[in-house]
């Protein structure tokens, strides 16, 4: 019969769970900028872009923005993960 190890059970699932607690949060952050893309491209639909401003800011280089800062928390994810030993970093940064 094998012999059990402090590091088995639910104590080590909360502590791994705990230590990803960055990524889980830039996750969640990451899916809101997507709906916020989602959202104001939805409502912005069909509508005249010349009655469109944001401090001046277009209605194109507001979703660029969030765009861009969306792929940057993913790659932190990514990179994060190349750290840690996945390897599989070089695929995911081609498809992004």
């Amino acid at each position: 019969m094998p012999k059990k190890t402090a590091e088995a059970g639910p104590t080590r699932i909360l502590t791994v769970l705990w230590e990803w607690r960055m990524q889980f949060i830039v996750l969640l952050v990451s899916c809101g900028l997507l709906g916020a893309i989602f959202g104001v491209l939805q409502r912005n639909h069909g509508q005249n872009t010349e009655y469109w401003s944001l401090s001046g800011m277009s209605l194109n280089a507001l979703v660029a923005t969030l765009s861009a800062i969306l792929r940057a928390m993913i790659l932190g994810i990514l990179e994060e993960a190349s750290i840690n030993g996945s390897g599989n970093l070089h695929l995911a940064l081609f498809v992004i």
